[in-house]
């Protein structure tokens, strides 16, 4: 595999239009990876709220989920170790 690499390079670098072509695509590269377009937009106080309502609506549904989870494991609790301890307990007794 290294050497289909190595041979794919050579061809691209033999002919000016590739070399052209690749150093054009490197240097639009670095330069999008300098500056990404979304640092460069500023958000409306529209979107500003927007994103403040989804961030409170999305805290809120992890607590939910946590007080779901909370839930599923107090059933476990009262379905698998209530009754041992009071199988246990009637064995003392």
């Amino acid at each position: 595999m290294f050497k289909s690499l190595v041979a794919f390079a050579r061809k691209l670098t033999q002919s000016a239009r590739a070399r052209t072509f690749a150093a054009v695509t490197f240097a639009s590269a670095a330069v999008l990876a300098a500056m990404p377009a979304a640092s460069l937009a500023t958000a409306t106080p529209t979107e500003t709220k927007v994103g403040e309502i989804a961030t409170s609506v999305g805290s809120e549904g992890v607590e939910i989920v946590l007080a779901i989870l909370a839930a599923l494991v107090s059933l476990l609790v009262a379905i698998i170790i209530i009754p041992k301890a009071v199988g246990l307990i009637k064995r003392f007794v």
